[in-house]
């Protein structure tokens, strides 16, 4: 099974690109919008999940296209 592909922001922070510029992948997609409030259909409980899941995270880990996967997690937390 091949390797996963590291994101070009990744490598970017590691200095893979010092030496090896042309290696970049100018097409790769950027994460859009911010992750926002939790839906009202969640409960109390639910909503503290996810607060403290999104204040747990790195700044701009989490975007709009994750909120499906944090209401998960915050319904199993």
């Amino acid at each position: 099974m091949p390797a996963h592909r590291i994101p070009s922001t990744v490598l970017h922070l590691r200095g893979a690109f010092e030496s090896h510029p042309d290696r970049a992948r100018p097409n790769e997609p950027e994460p859009e919008g911010d992750i926002g409030d939790p839906p009202d259909r969640l409960t109390d409980s639910e909503k503290a999940a996810w607060q403290t899941i999104v204040s747990e995270s790195l700044t701009g880990v989490l975007c709009r296209s994750d909120r499906t996967a944090l209401e998960i997690a915050s319904r199993l937390l």
